[in-house]
């Protein structure tokens, strides 16, 4: 979380003191109905939904567009572990595709990794840079695919002009605490599609079977028990606020990064990137020709200033090869729900392992990120411009 402060406790206090923290019973009073109705005008999109994780918001995507046993899903080699159980949550099975050298999904790659069995494409905007969305829907179209846009860290970031997460047929938001935008956890989901719209709403509130307060009047979709991934009053009311700080925020990150890119310019190398004026400025990313280089700037940066950098490469989280349960061919909990041994899925062959997308384990063990911060003065930001250059 980057800014948070009296507005927010202020929001907190005006749901309190209604005496209903239930999004229901309020109608289009309901802080949660009118985040959604911020949620579209802000994105430009049809339909909005706040559920209560990014989690939530993935799954129910994935129910919206069909997928489930004997189908795949290709999702990037760099990406949060949430990406993937999302797939195998719904009986699928995902396929790893490379990142390229901006450390997004590699569109060529990902048309590779293309089968019979693939129904959708999964880009996900990691630490806030844009993917590239042309190429990526480009080959959706070319084969008929679903895309479905993992916005879960690229809030406030957009692709030549237009909002990451406008892009695929749908897609996920976050609010965690590690996000750009956060009421501590919470999820959104975005979509212009009136058919994912129906079927991601009722997944994501079971109750909507009832047609509680008229919102599945106009529903043309068969009803379906779906899950329970309603947020509370409070989640909605402190992100109202928090959608009101994003513009000056990404405005603020884009700056102090350019300030920080520029006073290293000629020692360090930025990454190259889909759209840099797209940027949602979270982090800057350094590229270093060999990773002995990369791990051993980072142990002295971190040694002499504390814990600053990550190197994507060994982040158990985000990097494929390191999913434990995933890697080791364990799906689910019970055998019998467990996507890897469904009978449907017993022709797909899945690969986890470091050769299963090589330029990506060697490329993200170069990289390191670097988190910004928005509230940095101009001699903050010579401040860290220092110490990096004191650690090569």
């Amino acid at each position: 979380m980057f800014r948070i402060g009296q507005e927010e406790k202020e929001a907190v206090c005006r749901v309190i003191d209604s005496g209903s923290l239930f999004k229901t019973g309020k109608g289009v009073e309901s802080e949660t109905y009118l985040l959604q109705k911020k949620m579209r005008e802000w994105y430009g999109v049809e339909h909005a939904l706040v559920l209560t994780s990014g989690v939530g918001a993935l799954t129910s995507a994935m129910i919206a567009m069909g997928i489930g046993p004997g189908d795949e899903v290709i999702v990037p080699a760099y990406t949060y572990i949430a990406t993937v159980g999302c797939v195998l949550s719904v009986g699928a099975i995902p396929v790893v595709a490379e990142v390229d050298e901006t450390m997004m999904i590699d569109p060529a790659d990902v048309e590779k990794k293309i089968t019979s069995r693939t129904k959708a494409i999964v880009p996900v905007h990691m630490v806030g840079f844009p993917c590239n969305m042309e190429a990526i829907m480009a080959v959706a179209k070319k084969h008929g695919l679903y895309v479905l846009e993992d916005t879960a860290q690229g809030n406030g970031a957009s692709y030549h002009g237009k909002k990451c997460g406008t892009y695929g047929d749908i897609a996920a938001l976050s609010f965690n605490f590690y996000k750009i935008l956060s009421a501590g956890e919470g999820g959104g989901l975005l979509t212009n599609n009136q058919e994912l719209y129906e079927k991601a709403f009722l997944y994501h509130d079971c109750y909507a079977l009832s047609g509680f307060e008229g919102e599945t009047a106009d529903f043309t979709t068969e009803p379906f028990l779906g899950n329970e991934y309603r947020c509370t009053e409070i989640t909605s009311a402190i992100l109202r606020v928090q959608y009101d700080r994003l513009p000056i925020l990404v405005e603020d990150l884009n700056s102090n990064k350019k300030k920080l890119l520029a006073a290293l310019e000629g020692k360090f190398r930025h990454i190259p990137m889909n759209d840099a004026d797209g940027d949602s400025a979270i982090n800057a990313a350094f590229v270093f020709d060999t990773a002995e280089q990369c791990y051993g700037f980072r142990d002295r940066y971190n040694e002499k200033y504390g814990i600053k950098f990550a190197i994507p490469g060994s982040s158990r989280r985000h990097i494929y090869y390191d999913w434990g349960a995933i890697n080791a061919g364990r799906g689910a909990a019970h055998p019998a729900m467990d996507p890897f041994r469904h009978p449907a899925n017993a022709d797909i062959l899945r690969s986890y392992t470091r050769e299963t997308c090589p330029f990506s384990i060697a490329y993200l063990e170069r990289c390191m990120n670097f988190e910004i911060d928005p509230d940095w003065t101009d001699e903050d930001i010579q401040l860290q411009a220092d110490k990096l250059i004191s650690c090569l």
